[in-house]
């Protein structure tokens, strides 16, 4: 049996459930942009996972089943039978391996520059940047890495980008370098591509043209490998569409999530089950 951490979130609005899942190094304060407008009519709590923000550290090393049992043990304790959940990059890989532990816990997914493995290029990028945080501070690492994450067109606004450097600067529960690594080492290892043609909740899947990070044709073979799937592509967009697409992604999400069957709706594909 699993060891579970106890998670912390951010609790906004009331009716049906939905979840934000962040990506690596991320806290609930990512979906601040988007998670006030989607709470008009549902239930929306965004998520601290172990590690980072005010939930759990752990004391040992764990993989992204670990993270997704520890998101039934929050579901369950917020008395939440099923939710739509939306994960960006790491977010979207411990939805997709709820999706193989507990599909019936998911109504919904929004897999956000998210893949269905890791490719030996993005297992060193990971590494890289896990190297880097043991060496710098918090502000020096986002400097460092922010060319990766953000498309063009933002660097032409240094205000936004200087707002970025602030956020980091005024978290008041910054993520320890050690903590990162755990998360950044329990990505690695992600693979559900065998699975995907089981799944049957409807899913969006959102990439950005120019994520650098997670390039969308990678984000594209989930949409082509899940029966009742959407691709959605963001031009001139990086690896943070809920950052640099607000308003679009707002409104994209409002309209899966009203109906996502209707939404998602198309004949199943044709799956090539090898990799």
């Amino acid at each position: 049996m699993r060891q579970t951490l106890a998670l912390h979130a951010e609790v906004l609005g009331e009716g049906p459930a939905l979840i934000f899942l962040p990506g690596l190094g991320g806290d609930r304060r990512a979906f601040a942009g988007i998670q006030k407008n989607l709470s008009t009519n549902r239930k929306t709590f965004a998520v601290d996972p172990r590690d980072t923000g005010l939930s759990e550290r752990s004391s040992v090393e764990y993989d992204l089943d670990d993270m997704a049992a520890d998101l039934v043990d929050f579901m369950d304790k917020h008395e939440i039978d099923q939710a739509d959940i939306v994960g960006h990059s790491m977010g979207g890989m411990i939805a997709l391996h709820l999706a193989i532990m507990a599909p019936e816990r998911i109504r919904s997914m929004v897999l956000m520059s998210c893949h269905a493995r890791n490719y030996p290029w993005k297992v060193a990028l990971v590494e890289s940047w896990m190297g880097l945080k043991m060496q710098v501070s918090a502000v020096e690492f986002t400097r460092h890495t922010i060319p990766w994450l953000l498309g063009p067109d933002l660097f032409e606004n240094p205000a936004h980008i200087a707002g970025m450097i602030r956020h980091v600067e005024r978290n008041p529960s910054a993520q320890e370098p050690e903590a990162f690594t755990r998360q950044g080492r329990a990505t690695l290892n992600h693979d559900v591509l065998s699975a995907l043609h089981t799944f049957e909740m409807p899913v969006l899947v959102v990439a950005g043209a120019y994520d650098r990070v997670t390039p969308p044709e990678t984000s594209k073979v989930l949409a082509d490998r899940i029966p009742n799937s959407h691709f959605e592509l963001f031009e001139n967009v990086g690896h943070l569409p809920h950052i640099e697409a607000t308003t679009r992604l707002i409104i994209l999400l409002n309209r899966f999530l009203d109906d996502p069957v209707a939404f998602t709706d198309k004949p199943a594909p044709a799956h090539d089950m090898g990799v």
